[in-house]
């Protein structure tokens, strides 16, 4: 059985999709770096459950919060 796949796409769309991948994950990275930060001087502890959870709504809001 030979695989086909369902859309055919071309090669400048897979490299266009794969750079698009990468500056999201690096605009993520930095943004979830920003966001350690601010729970590392919020919280004690390092790593806690409630620094982790703050990490988490943090990246989800796109780094502001107070």
């Amino acid at each position: 059985m030979i695989y086909e796949p369902k859309e055919n796409f071309s090669f400048e769309d897979l490299v266009s999709r794969a750079l698009l991948e990468e500056a999201k994950s690096k605009k993520v990275s930095k943004t979830r770096a920003k966001c350690q930060a601010k729970a590392k001087q919020k919280y004690d502890v390092w790593p806690s459950a409630y620094a982790s959870g703050y990490v988490q709504k943090c990246v989800k809001r796109g780094g502001k919060m107070g």
